[in-house]
């Protein structure tokens, strides 16, 4: 499975220790630690790369969504 940017899960145990809205969308609670390697490659396997991607791209419309009605929201509200 192969993100936009994330080339590896190594990287994306490092980035889920640096980016606070990487760990956000992924419900890690603050202080806590980010998901090691063997629990990421486990997810994969077990939800299959086709369904994560599913899911992934799911989550992302929504959020792109829910910040184009806050930008509407704004711009009527500015007026």
């Amino acid at each position: 499975m192969r993100m936009k940017g994330v080339r590896s899960l190594r990287e994306m145990t490092r980035l889920l220790d640096a980016d606070p809205r990487l760990r956000e969308l992924c419900l890690i609670k603050i202080g806590d630690a980010a998901y090691p390697r063997s629990v990421l490659s486990r997810f994969i396997r077990k939800v299959g790369d086709d369904n994560l991607t599913r899911i992934i791209e799911v989550r992302i419309n929504k959020l792109e969504k829910k910040l184009d009605v806050s930008a509407q929201c704004a711009k009527e509200f500015a007026l």
